[in-house]
């Protein structure tokens, strides 16, 4: 038999119900007032993967509990890293190398096994192609090789020393304020250009997820207001995004207290610029799933995980120290002049981080 039970945090003041199966696979139960199979008349769903309980939703509908097929790849754990860049400037061995060591040492934090698998959720601009290099095996570094998944939108990354890392595709985008969106697990997205609230109706509407990330001084003034616009009820599927450049010493936006307040979680991720140095600082911030991973289809569990969360998922890792953060700021600010003198010139710079 598999047991399950209603969230208590979900039903304030209501007591939780056991819903009790028999151990088939592949079968709905409803389990809405006098519903088969529940003990109560307790109202939403619980979802039952590999016999664990591993998220909920509670609503006006009749809810049900589903168990995962028994011949499906079992369920992992899944360490990530929910913003990274894969900058041409970077050396691609150094790039793979750390990100592999920091989610080992991510995994001895928080007590998991060496072999947890890690995740890199890409957020590429129109003018980058590392997603699809990566997956075609071009410029992989020695001992390292690619394999597809059955989605488009995932791959597989095997190290020489065993090592194996998720990638999965993403869109970064610019909005109309000159806010940025992220579409999570997606090789496509809409158009730079667009309303924040629209471009995120679009991705969400798309069944993917949406995160708006942090960015210094993007948050301040009008467009702040913008941002806090979207940050009046729950949204499933939509996040903020925290980001290892924000410095450590610095007090939190209050935009993530207001995101939780209202069961709108944080997303953290490294956000390495583009600068040969910051190869090295991909997965030293980022977040834990349990029972996160499919090997078979990892971009749509993560979808159907985040999808189901209701507040932040645990952080593991670091943000930067106030010198690196201000060597970084001073960097882009160069950068970007370069950029303008350049494109004064006629020629073209790297696309936006």
């Amino acid at each position: 038999m598999i047991k399950a039970f209603a969230p208590l945090g979900r039903n304030p003041g209501r007591a939780p119900h056991e819903l009790v199966l028999d151990d088939h696979a592949g079968y709905r139960v409803p389990c809405g007032a006098g519903g088969g199979g529940a003990t109560g008349g307790w109202s939403g769903q619980v979802r039952v993967w590999a016999g664990r309980v591993a998220g909920a939703e509670t609503g006006g509908g009749v809810g049900w509990v589903e168990e995962r097929d028994k011949g499906a790849a079992p369920l992992a754990t899944i360490l990530i890293d929910g913003h990274v860049h894969l900058h041409r400037c970077f050396d691609r061995a150094a790039f793979l190398a750390a990100a592999a060591a920091r989610f080992r040492a991510a995994a001895r934090e928080l007590g998991l096994p060496a072999s947890t698998p890690g995740c890199m959720l890409l957020a590429e601009t129109p003018a980058e192609r590392a997603f699809a290099e990566l997956s075609e095996g071009r410029s992989l570094p020695p001992g390292w090789r690619s394999r597809g998944t059955a989605e488009r939108e995932s791959i597989l990354l095997d190290g020489p020393d065993g090592e194996r890392i998720v990638v999965i595709a993403g869109r970064q985008l610019v909005t109309r304020e000159g806010l940025e969106v992220i579409a999570v697990g997606t090789v496509e997205a809409p158009a730079d250009g667009g309303a924040l609230g629209a471009m995120v109706d679009e991705i969400l509407g798309a069944g993917t997820i949406a995160v708006v990330p942090w960015g210094f001084g993007k948050w301040w003034g009008a467009r702040g207001r913008v941002v806090e616009a979207l940050l009046t009820t729950p949204r499933p599927g939509l996040f903020l995004g925290d980001n290892s450049g924000r410095p450590e010493v610095a007090g939190e936006p209050v935009h993530f207290q207001r995101a939780r307040d209202v069961g709108i979680g944080v997303l953290p991720g490294s956000d390495p610029l583009p600068f040969p140095w910051h190869a090295r600082l991909v997965a030293r911030y980022g977040f834990v799933l349990p029972d996160g991973f499919d090997a078979a289809a990892p971009a749509g569990r993560l979808r159907a995980v985040l999808r189901d969360l209701t507040g932040s998922p645990r952080a593991f890792g670091r943000r930067a120290a106030l010198p690196e953060f201000v060597r970084s700021q001073i960097g882009m600010q160069v950068r970007k002049r370069i950029g303008r003198t350049r494109a004064g010139e006629g020629g073209a710079g790297e696309g936006s981080p």
